[in-house]
């Protein structure tokens, strides 16, 4: 596997480990935000359910095999330990802010590498993803304030 393409399985993984995330939260919240953190975490596990389709489908294209089982990458997005534990509804907001600065990370830098490599359809799947964690990110930063 080339660096385009490891890049682009670390995507996949992160974004499978957010969508995870989001979507115990979204079943686990509870508190005065209820109403609003719930419809949020869904709209985000329903995002990436599709987009992590798109990056599977496009590793095929770039004829790389989908593990079976996607493991943590080194971003460590995929660790969900404390999500199975109770946890309140202001950590889980801190908890998936992190997780979506850290995909939007990987996302951008899968965008360089493909830039670099000259796959513009690549670079476009890194950079669109890049804006949507990081809006993500910075709604999720105005409810902690």
């Amino acid at each position: 596997m080339n660096a385009l393409q490891n890049s682009l399985l670390t995507l996949l993984s992160d974004s499978y480990g957010l969508y995870r995330m989001a979507q115990t939260f979204h079943w686990n919240v509870t508190g005065p935000n209820f109403a609003s953190l719930h419809a949020l975490f869904e709209e985000q596990y329903t995002d990436l359910a599709a987009a992590i389709d798109e990056m599977a489908e496009r590793l095929r294209a770039l004829d790389v095999m989908i593990p079976v089982q996607l493991g943590p990458s080194s971003s460590g997005i995929a660790d969900l330990t404390e999500a199975d534990q109770k946890i309140d509804a202001t950590r889980m907001v801190s908890r998936i802010l992190d997780a979506n600065m850290a995909v939007a990370k990987s996302a951008r830098a899968l965008a360089d590498q493909a830039e670099e490599a000259s796959d513009p359809v690549t670079a476009d799947m890194g950079i669109g993803r890049a804006q949507v964690h990081e809006k993500m990110a910075w709604m999720l930063k105005a409810t902690l304030q």
